[in-house]
């Protein structure tokens, strides 16, 4: 079957999915949503799809199996729940709450719709980290004793691209990426965790947000991971992001490093880094968001089971959650026992 999807908020990953969707053979994509008026017009008329300004209303009338949710990160909640009611299975960026508190909401909710719902770490399907967790699994690496990430974006992002910056945080649009790789690589819990921050350009600008925040954090078998997570990097940065990692095992050391992609544009004006992970070949979208898509398309038609779970979701909330209380306190904190959820049955600003 033709899995028939809407799209819910139409910033930059919203017009990326829309554009996967109506190219990929086992979806077809049925209504977009969208509060901005211009935005949706065109977006409409650009896939000859219904629009609609309230996502309630496309849930409602649009003829839909799944749904894509790329709203700020603190708006996840009722969409969520209205689409589980509805029937949807649904494919929700990260994170996936920013508490808790929704974050379990959510979960319960989906769990009673007997629906199947995935969060997008897409970093999951990215071909490097893919490598990675293969020869992590093989046992090529060995027990890992620690890992070191760093994710940091230029300061367009908080400043140009997203005007909800200061709803939001570094660690929130950032970390939870990181995190999350962090754990399926190792294939490890965060049991504790001592984070600090820095509030100094952003707040100047007049977004009262943190510019940079780092944290070290203990893992259920004692293994420990430094992380950071930066969104001030100067314009001039060759690439949009800084993405590193590395992991020391009892055997072997994985290192990856997506920010330079064997790519390279040199003018008199500047230096870039171009995309070697993302690109278009055949008619065929090739990049992380696009195996993602895929991976849930085949989950929805019963294929293979579902990855990148709400469980696990609300596992990198938990963790964040966490990170902030060691912000505000300046103390290490253990991150919250877990509470006992059933596995899921199949399981406007700016958007994302």
């Amino acid at each position: 079957m033709t899995v028939k999807m809407g799209v819910v908020g139409l910033g930059n990953m919203g017009m990326e999915f829309c554009a996967m969707i109506d190219r990929n053979y086992r979806s077809e994509l049925k209504a977009v949503c969208e509060s901005v008026p211009e935005r949706l017009e065109e977006s409409a008329g650009r896939f000859g799809v219904d629009g609609y300004a309230d996502y309630a209303e496309m849930i409602e009338k649009a003829d839909l199996d799944a749904i894509y949710i790329a709203l700020p990160d603190f708006a996840h909640r009722e969409v969520t729940e209205l689409a589980a009611r509805a029937g949807l299975h649904i494919l929700l960026e990260k994170p996936l709450a920013t508490d808790t508190t929704d974050g379990e909401a959510m979960l319960d909710t989906v769990n009673d719709a007997d629906v199947m719902a995935m969060v997008c770490f897409a970093n999951r399907w990215n071909p490097p980290f893919v490598a990675a967790k293969r020869a992590i699994d093989a046992g090529e690496v060995g027990r890992i004793i620690s890992c070191n990430i760093r994710l940091n974006d230029r300061i367009f992002v908080p400043t140009k691209m997203l005007s909800w910056a200061a709803e939001s945080d570094s660690s929130w649009f950032l970390l939870s990426h990181a995190l999350d790789i962090a754990s399926w690589l190792n294939g490890r819990e965060v049991k504790r965790i001592y984070a600090t921050g820095v509030k100094k350009l952003l707040v100047g600008m007049g977004i009262d947000t943190y510019d940079s925040i780092q944290a070290a954090v203990i893992y259920d078998d004692d293994s420990q991971g430094i992380f950071e997570a930066n969104w001030v990097l100067p314009e001039g940065a060759p690439r949009m992001y800084d993405f590193k990692l590395e992991m020391i095992g009892e055997k072997a050391a994985v290192q990856i490093n997506t920010t330079d992609q064997m790519v390279r544009f040199i003018t008199p004006e500047k230096y870039e880094y171009g995309d070697g992970l993302a690109s278009e070949i055949a008619g065929q979208f090739l990049n992380p968001s696009a195996y993602m898509l895929e991976s849930f398309l085949q989950t929805v038609q019963g294929e293979t089971e579902p990855t990148a779970t709400f469980e696990e979701g609300l596992e990198n909330v938990r963790v964040l959650e966490a990170l902030h209380r060691s912000l505000d306190t300046g103390q290490a904190v253990d991150v919250d026992a877990h509470q006992t959820h059933r596995r899921q049955g199949g399981q406007q600003k700016d958007n994302k």
